[in-house]
């Protein structure tokens, strides 16, 4: 079924999806005849991916990394996918993609916190959990916030924006949007609320993001998906960005019975 041709220059891509392919190819990786060319075909079509700008996240649901629970840094489509997020980076300096908002969806910065511990204690995932900066103290009760380097990112921009534009709320939220995606500006927003210094900006964003998507009509499922939930499962649970969206569900419900 493999052929000895390029992703890029082949129909194999279109032929099959890129869900089906990477199936393929990772079925042709565990036996002894097709190892080499499956390994060098999932190269070549990660750098299609790159190339052609795939959401970074679009490619952790497609490796199912999702479902990995706490075996996620010991899966070797994890390494795969973070050296993909470098890529796209490097590739589209202008538009670059944080895999942190895709991680927070699925998991509490206490719980990365632990994954990241366990896994630099091992020889095989040391590497990765050092390069994603959890450091020492990362996910505890007083400096998960000053740690998480989502938040980080969050109060600079922050910081930046409301020196140049102090006037500009609104703005801000949108701006956050198009940087972030929905997903992260979410999220960003959740861990914020939890340190006094930034609750109260914290609240009035997520005010200000939720009379957003009403102003725009968005329904209840569109957010849904937007928000990625469907790509979840069934456990919700401490989900932050579920939790946000009961609270849009609820007045969407009411302003459109």
């Amino acid at each position: 079924m493999l052929a000895q041709e390029s992703i890029s220059e082949s129909t194999l891509t279109a032929k099959y999806g890129d869900d089906t392919l990477h199936k393929i190819i990772e079925a042709a990786k565990n036996e002894p005849s097709t190892r080499d060319l499956a390994t060098k075909l999932k190269t070549e079509l990660m750098e299609h991916w790159v190339k052609i700008g795939k959401d970074p996240d679009d490619v952790f649901h497609l490796f199912k990394l999702e479902k990995t629970g706490d075996k996620l840094f010991s899966n070797p489509e994890f390494n795969a996918w973070v050296k993909y997020g470098d890529d796209f980076n490097a590739k589209h300096v202008e538009e670059p993609a944080s895999i942190t908002p895709t991680l927070m969806n699925y998991y509490s910065e206490g719980i990365l916190f632990k994954m990241a511990q366990a896994a630099k204690k091992e020889t095989e995932t040391k590497d990765i959990a050092t390069k994603l900066g959890f450091k020492p103290g990362y996910g505890t009760e007083t400096n998960t916030l000053l740690e998480s380097p989502l938040f980080n990112t969050w109060a600079k921009y922050l910081d930046d924006f409301k020196e140049k534009y102090p006037d500009k709320k609104t703005t801000l939220i949108e701006a956050f949007i198009k940087t972030f995606g929905d997903a992260g500006v979410t999220a960003m927003l959740h861990a914020a609320k939890t340190r006094f210094d930034t609750n109260d900006i914290a609240k009035k964003l997520e005010s200000d993001l939720l009379r957003m998507w009403l102003s725009s009509e968005k329904s209840a499922d569109d957010l849904f998906t937007t928000l990625h939930l469907d790509k979840i499962g069934y456990d919700f649970s401490d989900n932050p960005l579920f939790k946000t969206w009961m609270s849009y569900a609820k007045v969407f419900i009411k302003e459109h019975p």
